[in-house]
């Protein structure tokens, strides 16, 4: 598959824990399936491996966690992703599988059930700023290791699909310091991402990949190529691709202005790299059907990509209103 000129995504971030992938409690098709028996245009579907099952509503009896009782990579996990894509690839769907997770250092309810100690924000001090700095560092070998271990086994283990868009860590950033701190954080971030991203390479084994990492507020420290940006010379995080989450294309309620302005910065970063804006990081309460139909018309007028933070099963329905205002969107702005 290559990239296809318009990505409609619909954020599922948990689904690669999902025995199931998808069907409703009462029974019916997985999710791919669902979305191809609605006739809607979404053909990319987020992921986040580092995160903890039930946060979005998994029951027990269909979680696969990621790491098992022994605090080991959990193998039925690796298996039940690969099926994931494969099942993604044979209904035209692209998957972003998103390793890590800015929100599962510095939120407990986030965290991976049985995560390894040494990958345990709870043992990494006793705020943010600690912990992310602890987290987020290539300084501690032992921890690093453990890092590359997880980026190796997915990468391992996906190499074969075409279908997968990499992204190192959803909205991760170095905050909670002073800004200099947080400054010196950030630039340390950098090269962990560096180190994760050549990880990666190295684990799919010369095949073509597409690797980016979302953003947090560190935008222009994480991929700008000028240095020094904040004082921080370590050189820029290679990227095949940008995800934008609202904080980064929101100005201040002026989506097409911001929108606008994201796609200026992203080519000034990488021009041969494309741009997904994303609505994740707006509140439910604003993330309505024709707000995200608005927001993805702007997007497509400018030939970017938009993908959407939504709800499925099993923990909710499909929201198939904001579904069909997505195809309306594709469907207004050719």
């Amino acid at each position: 598959m290559s990239i296809p000129s318009r990505l409609i995504g619909y954020g599922a971030y948990n689904l690669c824990f999902d025995r199931w992938l998808g069907k409703p409690p009462s029974g019916g098709p997985i999710f791919f399936s669902a979305i191809r028996n609605g006739g809607w245009p979404v053909n990319l579907v987020k992921v986040i491996c580092f995160r903890n099952s039930g946060i979005e509503g998994l029951p027990e009896t269909r979680r696969v966690t990621l790491y098992d009782n022994n605090k080991a990579i959990n193998t039925a996990f690796i298996d039940n992703l690969n099926n994931l894509v494969d099942q993604a690839r044979q209904f035209g769907f692209w998957v972003q599988v998103c390793i890590f997770h800015f929100h599962a250092i510095t939120a407990p309810a986030e965290t991976p059930e049985n995560v390894p100690n040494i990958l345990n924000p709870a043992n990494l001090g006793t705020n943010n700023y600690q912990k992310l700095t602890s987290f987020f560092n290539i300084g501690d070998q032992a921890r690093l290791n453990e890092q590359i271990r997880l980026v190796r086994a997915i990468g391992d283990r996906l190499r074969g699909y075409n279908n997968v868009l990499w992204e190192l860590a959803n909205e991760v950033r170095i905050q909670g310091g002073t800004a200099a701190q947080n400054a010196t954080g950030n630039c340390q971030l950098v090269a962990w991402l560096k180190r994760m991203r050549t990880e990666l390479i190295t684990s799919l084994q010369g095949r073509p990949y597409v690797i980016g990492t979302s953003t947090g507020l560190n935008e222009a420290v994480t991929f700008k190529p000028q240095r020094p940006v904040e004082g921080c010379n370590e050189s820029a995080l290679p990227a095949e691709y940008f995800d934008f989450h609202t904080g980064q294309w929101d100005a201040t309620g002026d989506y097409a202005a911001g929108i606008a302005n994201a796609k200026t910065r992203a080519a000034s970063y990488n021009p041969n790299a494309f741009l997904i804006i994303n609505d994740d990081g707006v509140s439910n309460s604003v993330r309505t059907p024709d707000w995200v139909k608005a927001r993805a018309k702007e997007a497509f007028k400018r030939r970017l990509h938009y993908s959407s933070k939504q709800e499925y099963p099993p923990g909710a329905p499909l929201d198939t209103i904001t579904l069909d205002k997505l195809r309306e969107a594709n469907n207004e702005q050719p």
